[in-house]
């Protein structure tokens, strides 16, 4: 088992505390000590040595020469004496510094473990024990943290595969990183299996831990199932897609397909892999890729909820026309720009066929009339009565062939589509070739089926007659019905997922949910009610359908309602008449105001936890349908993803800029102590960060950039750490060695920020910001675009804040002076392009002006 009784240190850097209380103290009592210490050494020395000189030296020449050499004898002892006594205390009071920096260091590390929403469990190398784990751990196993302090880690795994793949590090299974994520089944104290995802990454072998990993650990039940969940509701769309008689495809804006299901063996004899990837140029003639094309156009300019519809011919795999209806949609994104183009395509060969019959001879039209499975009837064409009907048209309609003689057009159509019907006859009548159109007809017993009409105007025996032909499409268009509510879901389900996948703020993408609710439910209000905490109340969160002030204001307690029982008890709970049920519908004046009866709700379940529950609301007294329900479970499904994703990356984002900020003020801190050791330059690091992060700006670095530009400028001399003291604050001018040692302060800096991986992105101003733009810098001579960008901004910062600024040798150049000093060191020293940006900026960047400057 480890030593648990000294932490490895994560963080290898010192942090700048202030002097303790205690410190204070002991600096003030050692030069009292010391005084105390002297003056009674001083006092013993000069009793006894007299004493024994008198007595051994008694001639008054050898008493003076003897007392000269015990006083000197004397200062040489007492120097060392004070010299040693001030040396111990010193390294005492930095003991004890390092010590309380420690102490920090340790509490800031078990913090940031403690605040961490995810597991984070600690591995020692050698037998694979857990040393340490935050409180995020203990709750998802349900162990106590002694219970897995000293423990191995086969304690959590559910097999011996992942505890081995846990525990071994090795080279293979890192990636370059450092680190691999995986997932493993893991179980927790009460024997429950949880899916999990884990990040297992090495421990710095400078702490001590040579092989040890550390892992954290995301719980992903919740996410697994509800993706599964996701799967078998497509697979299961997928099914019907594949076993209709009808052609379902979907195509590129290029006209390109990229789906088509197995019907399209059936009517072109293609099989479905060999159709994929084809241009639906390729399946027809000109004309009619003309003609597609053109309604494409006008639907993209215009969209309309019908789509494209058109009859056309597509040629078959053997090269023959096959007669076809297309009926496609264009979808659009979030943004209204097309996407692709979906549809249906269905074989019209039968309806084309009853065309060609009725262009026969006479003689033969009378069998055809009688033997057809199409309902065929002939009306007048001025009156619109029924002439006679064939024995199909009987048997769809349930009137017998004298009762049809007696009725006609008006009698077998309701009357909301006849004005459209009548004008289409009388159209017909006028000169028009061929009717064609779908409607649904008035049954003898007042049932309604769909039929699918053809008519022609012809004369028969010298009367005006329209002819029509009535297919029965009832199943044909319920069919279809399915298949477009089944790609108007799925395409929701697409929209959803696109919005979601731009993590956008969690009320737009709540707020899409209720609307897709609303559009494909046949509902006609939609409440996304959020689980609020730690308040414990359910409040309305995104909207869609209501009208009343009512509606805006709803919130609820747990344990009220049907939305705080459906939460409760995880179930969906459906009412008929939300109005007559005031105790169990609580909100009954905006149901009232609103007009509501149908309802029904399902919890909103995300990573496990009920986040908040969907509703739906009806006008009607009928709650939605069990396959409505289905759905709406599907899009609470996805208002849960919606959640969990955009909290979590909020909570990351959250934790992200928290620990860069900590990062920030660490780096400031470094730099104040390495202004505080070079009192010639104090606040220069200050000014020239600021400079250089504002002519960063105005050359267009984004924010990330500029974090690290303003990193490296405020570390840009840590290298100056490795010059001695009579070098780096020698008044005068260094001399040849000394000048070199000096210029190796770059390479110092590059090698104390390397192993610090968050820093290596702002190495190059400390490595590179002595090269010049004519290659005579240091350290490596790097000359023109080869010096990093960064280190060429900076290089102009600091030259501006050299020259402004006042020096032991010289007085800081007025800004006028420094301007044209800097105008002329452009393309020499610095980046001409760069020079002449900052030149033209210097008014506009407030630490220019900097007070600091006294050279006016």
């Amino acid at each position: 088992m480890p030593n648990q009784s000294k932490d490895p240190d994560p963080f290898p850097e010192e942090f700048n505390l202030p002097t303790s209380p205690k410190d204070s103290f002991q600096a003030r009592k050692n030069p009292f000590k010391l005084t105390i210490i002297y003056a009674v050494f001083g006092a013993i020395w000069i009793v006894v040595t007299d004493v024994v000189t008198q007595w051994l030296f008694a001639g008054r020449e050898t008493y003076i020469v003897v007392q000269t050499i015990k006083g000197l004898l004397y200062i040489a002892v007492t120097s060392l004496l004070v010299y040693w006594l001030a040396r111990r205390s010193v390294i005492k009071m930095e003991n004890e510094q390092l010590e309380n920096q420690l102490q920090h260091t340790k509490q800031l590390l078990k913090a940031t473990l403690a605040s961490l929403g995810e597991a984070v469990i600690i591995v020692d190398p050698a037998t694979r024990a857990i040393v340490e784990c935050n409180p995020a751990a203990e709750r998802m196993f349900g162990y106590e943290r002694n219970e897995m302090i000293g423990r191995s880690t086969e304690l959590l795994h559910v097999s011996n595969e992942a505890f081995q793949a846990f525990g071994d590090l090795s080279e293979p299974i890192l990636d370059e990183k450092g680190f691999f994520q995986t997932e493993f089944r893991m179980k927790t104290k009460d024997g429950a299996i949880i899916d999990t995802e884990n990040t297992v990454s090495r421990l710095d072998e400078k702490l001590g831990w040579k092989g040890g990993a550390v892992s954290i650990v995301r719980d992903v039940t919740a996410h697994n199932r509800d993706q599964k969940l996701l799967a078998d509701k497509e697979e299961k769309y997928r099914l019907l897609a594949d076993n209709t008689l009808d052609i379902i495809w979907a195509m590129t804006m290029d006209l390109e397909f990229t789906y088509v299901n197995p019907a399209v063996k059936q009517l072109l004899g293609y099989e479905p892999e060999e159709f994929m990837g084809t241009n639906l140029q390729d399946h027809c003639d000109e004309a009619t890729f003309a003609r597609l094309r053109q309604g494409i156009t006008q639907e993209m300019a215009n969209p309309s909820k019908e789509g494209v519809l058109l009859e056309i011919e597509m040629l078959s795999r053997d090269g023959s026309p096959v007669p076809l209806e297309v009926h496609g949609l264009v979808i659009f994104d979030q943004q209204r720009k097309p996407i692709n183009i979906q549809g249906i395509s269905r074989d019209i060969a039968k309806r084309e066929e009853a065309r060609r019959k009725l262009e026969n001879s006479e003689n033969r039209f009378r069998t055809l009339f009688e033997r057809a499975n199409e309902g065929i009837v002939v009306a007048n064409a001025e009156t619109g009565r029924f002439i006679f009907g064939n024995p199909a048209m009987s048997s769809l309609l349930g009137y017998s062939q004298e009762e049809l003689s007696q009725i006609g057009v008006e009698d077998i159509h309701p009357q909301e589509v006849l004005p459209d019907l009548m004008s289409d006859f009388k159209n017909l009548t006028e000169g028009g070739n061929l009717l064609t159109t779908e409607a649904p007809c008035l049954r003898k017993d007042g049932t309604i089926v769909y039929a699918d009409i053809n008519a022609v105007y012809m004369e028969i025996d010298g009367k005006r007659c329209n002819v029509g032909f009535f297919t029965d499409v009832t199943e044909i268009l319920e069919g279809r019905h399915q298949h477009k509510v089944l790609l108007d879901r799925i395409t929701s389900l697409h929209r959803i997922d696109q919005i979601i996948n731009s993590l956008p703020p969690l009320d737009m993408a709540l707020q899409q949910v209720v609307r897709e609710t609303v559009q494909n439910l046949d509902v006609d209000a939609a409440n996304i009610l959020k689980l609020e905490e730690p308040q414990h109340r359910l409040e309305s969160y995104a909207q869609e359908g209501f009208s009343s002030a009512q509606a805006a204001d709803m919130a609820l307690h747990l344990d009220e309602g049907y939305a705080g029982r459906s939460l409760m008890d995880r179930e969906t709970i459906t009412a008929s008449n939300i109005q007559a049920e005031e105790e169990k519908f609580t909100r009954k004046e905006m149901a009232r105001a609103e007009g509501f009866h149908g309802y029904a709700c399902c919890p909103i379940v995300s990573r496990g936890k009920v986040s908040g529950v969907l509703e739906v609301f009806k006008r009607s007294f009928s709650p939605p349908a069990s396959e409505q329900l289905e759905f709406l479970e599907t899009l609470a499904n996805q208002a849960a993803i919606a959640i969990d994703n955009i909290t979590t990356l909020e909570e990351l984002q959250s934790a992200n800029e928290r620990l860069l900020i900590a990062y920030d003020a660490n780096i400031e801190g470094w730099s104040r102590a390495l202004d505080y050791r070079d009192k010639e330059t104090e606040g220069h690091s200050r000014r020239v960060t600021e400079i250089a992060t504002e002519l960063a700006k105005r050359v267009g670095m984004d924010e990330n950039q500029l974090r690290y530009i303003r990193w490296g400028a405020l570390l840009h001399d840590i290298g100056k750490m490795g010059v001695p003291d009579h070098i780096l604050l020698k008044p005068g001018r260094l001399d040849e060695k000394e000048w070199e040692i000096m210029k190796h302060h770059p390479v110092i800096a590059r090698d104390l920020m390397s192993p610090i991986r968050f820093l290596e992105p702002a190495i190059d101003i400390p490595y590179c910001h002595h090269e010049k733009w004519d290659g005579s810098g240091y350290p490596r001579g790097l000359k023109g675009l080869d010096i990093p960008m960064a280190a060429r901004i900076f290089a102009v910062a600091d030259v501006w804040d050299a020259l402004r600024s006042d020096r032991p040798y010289r007085k800081g150049w007025p800004e006028e002076e420094a301007l044209n000093q800097l105008k002329e060191m452009a393309g020499s020293h610095l980046d001409p392009e760069l020079a002449q940006v900052f030149c033209d900026s210097v008014h506009h960047i407030p630490a220019c002006s900097s007070t600091s400057y006294t050279g006016e």
